[in-house]
This record gives C-alpha cells, sequence and structure tokens, in this order.
C-alpha cells in the first residue's frame, strides 16, 4: 500500500492541514474499524511514508470516520441499500468492475451496500423477536447496572474488532424501544474502549513504529471513553449534562441520538489525541535532541592496544551508555 500512487497521496497530504484529517477520516470511513486502520497507517510508517506524528493525527481522524457506518444505519437503510445495489448492477453490467480505474470503488459501493441491506434484515430480525425471552434477559442483564453495560460493549468490542459494528447491530434494540438512550450510550463507551484494548492486543507482538501506534491508539480509545463517562453518569443521575442530552435537543429520532452519541466520542478522541501530541509533554517522541554535557563534548575513546579504553567521569550521563 506504500508504493507508487498511495506514496504520492500520502505525501500530498501530509504538507496540507486539512488533507491528513480528511485522509485518516475516508480511511475511517471505509474499513469501520480502528484495528484496520490502525496497521494502515502502521505499513505506510514501516514503508517512510508517513511519519508518526502524521499517521496519530489521521488514526485521530480514523475514529470519527467510523461514526459514518453508524450514522447511516441511523436512518432507513432498505431503500438506501436497494437502490445503491441497483446502481452496481447496472455498473457490472456495463464493465466497470473491469476497468482498472474504477474497479476498486466499484466493490466498495457493493461492499457498502450489502453492509446496508444486512443492517436493514437484522432490524428486520429484532422486530420479528422482540418478544423472545432471552432478548429481554439480555436487554435487562445490560440495563442492570452501568458497570454492566460497560462490560458488554468492551466484550463485544473486542469480539469484532470495531465499535461501530457493535453499536450499528444495536441500533434495532433502541428503535424497537428495547433500550434507552442512557444503556446505549454506557454501551458505545465501552466499545470504544474495547477496540482500543483489541488493537493493543493484536499489536502485542510488534515492535517499534507498529506498536506506538497501537499503543497510542489504545490510549485514545480509552481516554476518550473515561473523559465523557462522568458525565454519562450524571445524566443517569438526572442531570441534563452530557452527550445523550446534547442529541436529544438535537433531533428527536432515537437511532439518530445514538448516531450523534457515538461521534460525539469520537470528537472527544479527537481532543485527546490533539492534547497528548502537545509539544509541552515529556513523552513526546519527536522532540528536539539535547546536546550531550561539556563533559562528553571532544572526548574520544580509544580501542588501540597502545592506548586502554578510558571510561568517561562517573557523573557523566553518557558512563552508562558505553558498556563499561
Amino acid at each position: 500500500i506504500a508504493s507508487g500512487s498511495v506514496r504520492e497521496l500520502v505525501t500530498r497530504a501530509a504538507r496540507h492541514p486539512l488533507l491528513a484529517p480528511l485522509a485518516g477520516f475516508l480511511t475511517g470511513a471505509v474499513t469501520q474499524s480502528t484495528s484496520a486502520a490502525t496497521f494502515i497507517a502502521t505499513g505506510l510508517v514501516t514503508a517512510r511514508a508517513l511519519s508518526i506524528a502524521l499517521a496519530m493525527s489521521m488514526l485521530a481522524w480514523a475514529n470519527a470516520g467510523t461514526s459514518a457506518l453508524v450514522l447511516l444505519a441511523s436512518f432507513d437503510s432498505h431503500t438506501v441499500a436497494l437502490y445503491s445495489l441497483a446502481l452496481i448492477g447496472l455498473a457490472f453490467f456495463n464493465g466497470l468492475d473491469v476497468d482498472q480505474r474504477l474497479r476498486h470503488l466499484v466493490y466498495a459501493l457493493l461492499g457498502l451496500g450489502l453492509l446496508l441491506l444486512g443492517l436493514s434484515l437484522v432490524r428486520d430480525a429484532v422486530n420479528e423477536v422482540r418478544a423472545d425471552f432471552w432478548i429481554h434477559e439480555f436487554v435487562e442483564f445490560t440495563a442492570s447496572g452501568p458497570g454492566v453495560a460497560l462490560l458488554s460493549g468492551f466484550v463485544l468490542a473486542i469480539a469484532f474488532q470495531s465499535s461501530s459494528i457493535v453499536t450499528a447491530l444495536a441500533l434495532p434494540l433502541v428503535s424497537e424501544g428495547l433500550l434507552n438512550l442512557h444503556g446505549m450510550s454506557l454501551l458505545i463507551l465501552g466499545a470504544c474502549a474495547g477496540s482500543g484494548t483489541a488493537v493493543v492486543l493484536v499489536a502485542s507482538g510488534m515492535e517499534g513504529p507498529a506498536r506506538q501506534l497501537a499503543l497510542t491508539q489504545g490510549l485514545v480509545r480509552s481516554l476518550s471513553s473515561a473523559l465523557l463517562l462522568p458525565l454519562v453518569l450524571a445524566e443517569g443521575a438526572g442531570l441534563s449534562v452530557g452527550p445523550s442530552t446534547a442529541a436529544r435537543m438535537t433531533t428527536s429520532h432515537p437511532t439518530l441520538q445514538v448516531g450523534l452519541v457515538f461521534l460525539a466520542v469520537q470528537i472527544a478522541g479527537i481532543l485527546v489525541a490533539r492534547a497528548l501530541r502537545s509539544p509541552s509533554l515529556p513523552w513526546r517522541s519527536d522532540s528536539p535532541l539535547k546536546r550531550p554535557p561539556r563533559c562528553c563534548q571532544g572526548q574520544r575513546i580509544s580501542t588501540t592496544r597502545q592506548q586502554p579504553i578510558r571510561a568517561p567521569p562517573s557523573h557523566c550521563c553518557a558512563s552508562s551508555t558505553y558498556g563499561l
């Protein structure tokens, strides 16, 4: 992915402050997985087509791009899926899937249409089994406490490797009145933290920039959930604060309210990522290198037989780097 035109596009994005966030947003919207976006960025960093700082910025916006699926699924996706599949059928009939310039776009739109059709089928299935005993048991178990809802979203996100998929699959429960907005908000916070943990678990055997990006992604996802958790808990106590209140003030559509809450969590992640990239923080890896102290400047260590190796003074900071 880091050859030819992709490298050129990434280089152009790095030169413009608005193209890098846009590229990250489109990556998240297409992949619908923070794990996939992280490993795409890791491949580009390893191929030296992307800097670590720019990759962190793109990943923050890729998290926001995953909200596109939730917002699309909050509307009547059945009609949109049928029209999109009809257009894709015409594209295949005209041979656009053979054209090297358009074939990837055609297959991507085909996948999107099938995904929207699947979401509409899931919504219809939930409508049919809303009186099922196990569905009511699961909803009651999720709504039994904030910790249970957070844990449910956390575990499901690790299993699906995506918080947007978990949220989109739970939308029929909200539209059918089986799960309220407060419980859904807790489920979203747990799912966002779980998707970040999934990235860290998958990258546990990696080293270098790949591990650094994975740990940063997991930290951003967890901190964004922790940042909004007190507000969501305050909403459960009856206070009119937090993302759920803002979503209710924006629209009265239940599933669209869920999409707005999910988007608010991703925006919080962007703010956390910008805070972590602040030049005043001590763990910045791209900070300028400090000059060595004067006790180390000008010293040369000899390795000849006539002159034995001379170690630097004990108070010198470089004494631990000579292996003496």
